[in-house]
């Protein structure tokens, strides 16, 4: 009998130490991250060494930079999301950040890996101020060092982590984004995989992670051969890299999510980390880039969203409704180069904007002056050239309709207020903006292996896009908007130096676009980064409309932009380098853009608008879209 509880208890012991052996060992990630931290900070200080000679050899700087990047890119992705801070001043661009608070002057300056790059590349290496930058960073190094051991991260987070880092590995790390004069993207794209490796190794001491890790492999040894065979003559493939790579390692790390904590990604970000792609609808959370709610509306919000976009009455006269300007047969926007304007004769100081997408970008406007879609409705009903709208009386218009109160009951149902406001009405827009989702071009469904009838001008377009023309550097893979990846929590504000008029003598547009919303000299000429998807039917392109075609606005990045043009702008801060692009790459540049066409989802309203309860209203006369 004794010899019988020996046995269970052995059996329960054995069975306890297996649960042990594959449970999140916390602390072997811990160490993981404190011991590379510490090999970075040696990096650095190997670094420094070197500047420290008489007469610094740039090419042995270069290659200890290239170690001191491949280093980083072990610990990236847990220094973004754990410390943001630390992160920019690790690899962050090499281009002042403005503190955008009223009245404030405050820039502060960049640091890290791409600030030193920078030096290192100067015709004359500034000995003096590259020490001081790589103290700086080994300072930093140390503080993480430490930092680390006492992480305490969940388990979640790490999952979290390792989705996030393959998709800023694509979006910003494969194409040289942070690395642009070194060009070793593809090393570090490398380096980074594997690191996926270690730090489940180091995470799960007796896991079996083999077929996530045999895909892990297969990723690195195409790159491998890429490199091997791109050139002048031949791009590096991002379609293929993505299509038969990036998307099987994704649907292995869900899976190994699933299986390892029992449940999916928990959906409070920007990026829903139980899509397989970033290339649809379902990959982005539209709650999380304009206001963080985590509560679906119920379906008749967004239709009486929709009916008030059609509706005149918003306006001051009833002439003028949200898709006057907005047009639903061209993607929402209105095929002019300026809006025209409610009051006769005007026109309006910028270009219209489309509304697909619009909801899965941090800003809105082109000078990225209101943070949410509500605001945004507001400014434009309110603005006396645009709607000359009073909230006030347009409550009292609508409360005239039965329809009308019944249609906001149903919609606000379950709240406190289903009566008719001015709260409402913004929100039921709100709300229709966020359905107006376009991920079903032909692009998209080829990419993610739906169908196949891209030709191949169509993706060396692409591949051209995310390579060779740089245009990926701004317009991110997935969104094709300036919302950076994989947190999407910043928008890129450029200036890239728009000229007034597309002739010789080239001018610069006097439009001060985010200066006008933070009076910072570093903010002039600076506009938020746009979408290209859709463009094929969204012309006249910029903020002022001065391009006519997609050809003028290719030729005006591959001449660098306005300081290309002849321009005088100090401040650009789109590199002025001519691209040297052929006329079959700006040929295959444009194809791919119009591949990205996807007008689906857009809707019209062929229905009449509700009725007033007298009838002989004059409200009762008004037409869906204004006139």
């Amino acid at each position: 009998m004794l010899g019988f509880f020996v046995i269970v208890i052995c059996m329960m012991q054995f069975s306890f130490v297996e649960v042990q052996q594959s449970e999140f060992n916390r602390t072997g990630l811990e160490q993981y991250l404190s011991s590379n931290a510490n090999t970075l900070k040696y990096e650095f200080i190997r670094l420094r060494q070197l500047v420290e000679v008489a007469n610094p050899n740039r090419k042995s700087l270069i290659n200890q930079l290239k170690k001191c990047r491949i280093q980083y890119k072990k610990l990236e992705g847990f220094t973004g999301y754990y410390f943001s801070y630390s992160e920019r001043d690790l690899n962050g661009p090499a281009i002042p950040v403005v503190e955008e608070e009223p009245e404030s002057k405050f820039v502060r300056p960049p640091h890290g890996l791409q600030v030193i790059e920078e030096m290192i590349f100067q015709k004359e290496i500034p000995k003096k101020e590259l020490t001081e930058e790589v103290d700086f960073v080994i300072k930093l190094t140390e503080k993480l060092a430490q930092t680390f051991t006492t992480l305490r991260p969940y388990e979640y987070q790490l999952f979290d982590i390792l989705q996030l880092r393959t998709v800023k590995v694509y979006t910003i790390g494969v194409n040289h984004f942070d690395c642009q004069s070194l060009k070793t993207g593809h090393a570090e794209t490398i380096a980074s995989l594997n690191s996926l490796k270690e730090i489940l190794k180091a995470s799960y001491a007796h896991a079996d992670f083999s077929k996530l890790f045999a895909t892990i492999d297969s990723t690195t040894n195409f790159i491998k051969e890429q490199e091997k065979h791109t050139g002048k003559e031949k791009e590096f493939d991002y379609f293929t890299l993505y299509k038969n790579y990036f998307i099987p390692l994704n649907t292995q790390l869900i899976a190994v999510r699933n299986a390892t904590l029992k449940s999916g990604a928990k959906n409070i970000r920007a990026l829903n980390l139980n899509a397989r792609t970033i290339f649809e609808k379902d990959a982005y959370n539209t709650y999380f880039f304009t206001k963080m709610q985590l509560n679906k509306s119920n379906a008749y919000l967004p239709l009486l969203g929709k009916i008030l976009f059609f509706d005149p009455i918003l306006s001051k006269d009833n002439s003028v409704s949200c898709s006057s300007c907005h047009k639903p047969e061209l993607a929402y926007t209105d095929g002019m180069p300026r809006a025209i304007g409610f009051l006769l004769h005007d026109t309006l100081p910028r270009n219209t904007p489309t509304l697909l997408n619009a909801a899965l970008q941090r800003n809105l406007f082109h000078d990225a002056r209101a943070l949410v879609l509500e605001d945004q409705a507001k400014t434009v009903v309110q603005n006396e050239r645009e709607m000359h709208g009073d909230f006030g009386e347009v409550v009292k218009k609508l409360r005239q309709s039965d329809e009308y109160r019944k249609l906001f009951a149903k919609a606000f149902s379950g709240t406190k207020d289903t009566s008719i406001t001015e709260g409402g009405i913004l929100t039921a827009l709100a709300e229709f903006q966020r359905t107006l989702l376009s991920f079903d071009s032909r692009f998209d469904k080829a990419i993610r292996g739906q169908e196949n009838d891209l030709s191949a001008d169509e993706i060396n377009g692409y591949n051209l896009f995310m390579g060779k023309a740089k245009c990926g550097h701004c317009h991110f893979a997935g969104l094709f908007n300036g919302t950076t990846p994989p947190l999407y929590t910043e928008s890129e504000f450029d200036v890239i130096g728009v000229p007034a008029q597309n002739k010789k003598p080239y001018t610069l547009d006097a439009d001060p676009g985010r200066y006008s919303v933070f009076k910072n000299a570093e903010l002039f000429y600076a506009f938020k980064t746009p979408t290209i998807r859709n463009t094929e039917v969204t012309g006249p392109y910029m903020h002022n409309g001065v391009f006519k075609t997609l050809e003028e606005v290719i030729d005006f990045y591959d001449v660098g932009g306005g300081v290309g043009l002849g321009i005088n702008l100090p401040g650009q801060t789109l590199p002025s380098d001519k691209l040297n692009l052929t006329a079959l790459e700006k040929k295959q540049l444009i194809l791919f853009i119009k591949s990205l066409t996807d007008t689906s989802e857009v809707v019209y309203f062929n229905q009449p608008l509700p009725a007033m309860d007298d009838i002989n209203s004059p409200l009762n006369s008004r037409k869906s879209r204004g006139y």
